[in-house]
């Protein structure tokens, strides 16, 4: 038995039905167990008071999601922003960053859809040597700043639980990867560093301040690519009874490639891996199936 829902496409209102397992963790239903028949992940969830802008923030982890993957199977070598002005956030959490001894760089994940960004803590010697966040915004400002915020937190974190962190790292190998967190743990290992360097050796990108704030429409930029987006109101009934006026919900743009994890589950029959990069000038050819298995490697990001 296989349960479906019905999602809506944001534009025209038109409803289609996916499988449960497609879109929530949840196999419960009315006391029965039901089979997965995806690899579920939050990838698409977003809450928020306006219900339009969970869909738009939902649609956005996606994109930034997308982003990554189709960087991280091409070896796409991001180029690093330099900003053109100082940004008093950047400042800061590069001056807080240095004590702890990491370089603070920022990377553009930009494909063919909206601005992405990610932002890492480098130290070249020592333990921890690698942190990011990422984030996907209309405007590129503010995604460099929802990037640099998660990037803070995921360090703030780790340092105040570096005992566990070290244990987990001990504890992680290549084949047994499982959850996020072990992605993160296998590439502290020191012997695992050099996988990286392709992230944040890219050539160097100063942006003007116009690049920083032009604002790229979301919705203009799915229809322009031909790209549909799709919803499914996932408020649980406990927040609704609240009325705390608090809406969750679940975004779909079918074809982009979606974040999974454990050892061998990233899904290279997505279209976007081979096509995406040639099609806006990032490679010469497209990559091959066998060439990504033959060089294969778990995605780094937790």
């Amino acid at each position: 038995i296989i349960p479906w829902v019905e999602i809506q496409e944001n534009l025209t209102r038109k409803i289609k039905k996916v499988p449960l397992s497609f879109v929530s963790y949840a196999q419960k239903i009315s006391n029965c167990c039901y089979p997965c028949h995806f690899l579920s992940s939050s990838s698409g969830m977003a809450a928020h008071t306006v219900f339009d802008e969970a869909v738009k923030r939902g649609a956005l982890e996606i994109i930034e999601r997308d982003a990554i993957l189709i960087h991280w199977f091409n070896k796409i070598k991001p180029k690093r922003i330099i900003l053109g002005h100082t940004l008093d956030y950047t400042e800061t959490l590069s001056t807080n960053l240095e004590k702890l001894g990491y370089e603070l760089i920022l990377a553009d994940l930009t494909l063919d859809t909206m601005p992405v960004v990610i932002a890492m803590a480098v130290k070249k010697d020592g333990e921890f040597p690698f942190f990011a966040g990422a984030a996907s915004y209309e405007r590129k400002i503010d995604a460099i700043k929802k990037a640099e915020e998660e990037l803070e937190f995921t360090v703030s974190q780790r340092m105040k639980h570096r005992n566990k962190l070290r244990q987990k790292i001990k504890d992680t190998s290549l084949k047994e990867i499982r959850e996020p967190t072990d992605h993160e743990a296998l590439y502290l290992k020191p012997e695992m560093f050099k996988h990286l360097k392709f992230l944040f050796e890219g050539p160097v990108h100063r942006v003007s301040e116009n690049e920083l704030y032009d604002k790229t429409d979301l919705y203009s930029v799915l229809g322009a690519g031909g790209f549909k987006l799709y919803h499914l109101d996932m408020t649980a009934r406990e927040v609704r009874q609240l009325e705390l006026g608090i809406k969750v919900v679940r975004a779909i743009i079918p074809g982009f490639v979606p974040i999974t994890f454990g050892y061998g589950q990233e899904p290279l029959g997505m279209r976007r891996i081979y096509e995406t990069p040639v099609k806006i000038g990032l490679r010469n050819k497209k990559i091959t199936e066998t060439e990504i298995i033959n060089n294969y490697l778990p995605h780094f990001f937790p």
